[in-house]
């Protein structure tokens, strides 16, 4: 989630929510389900299939970079907190992904019990121009040195698609 650009319009932003009752659920997993969204809304009956069996790999690859993110920086996993969009093929995926989370381990919490884990009172810096995950924020906040920073982006035909039908 884009909070700012700089440490200052960060403040700010979240000043504001503040101020009318929001506050900011730092997301530390976002998978680029957009990019499918888009390919998957333009397909038809047979490109909706060939999307969602691209769809749930990719999540595996966002998983496995975010938890490695979380290993490095934390020493441990902690627990993590899932961006999903409101559309269409996350909407018919939701079982699926659920399912696929659960396999890897995952149990779902309340935002206040992620919330209550220590990492999330680390210091943050600024989103920048993207919004990239707290786990890049605040490696960046301590100067920690990670080996990436999220997970790999969409590639092969999903990628040409989005890039022709949905820019």
């Amino acid at each position: 989630m884009q909070t700012g650009k700089s440490d200052e319009e960060t403040a700010q932003f979240e000043a504001f929510l503040a101020r009318r009752g929001y506050r900011v659920a730092p997301v530390t997993v976002e998978h680029d389900d957009y990019v499918f969204a888009c390919v998957y809304e333009r397909a038809d009956a047979a490109g909706k299939r060939r999307t969602l069996e691209a769809y749930l790999p990719h999540l595996d690859l966002a998983l496995d970079a975010y938890e490695r993110m979380s290993q490095e920086l934390f020493a441990r996993q902690i627990p993590q907190i899932l961006l999903i969009h409101a559309n269409e093929i996350n909407a018919d995926s939701l079982d699926a992904t659920l399912q696929r989370l659960r396999e890897r381990g995952y149990r779902f919490i309340t935002l206040d019990e992620a919330l209550a884990d220590p990492a999330y009172a680390s210091p943050t810096a600024a989103s920048k121009q993207f919004g990239s995950s707290w786990l890049a924020r605040w490696a960046r906040a301590l100067n920690k040195k990670l080996s990436f920073y999220g997970q790999p982006d969409p590639s092969g035909w999903v990628a040409e698609r989005y890039a022709a039908e949905c820019r």
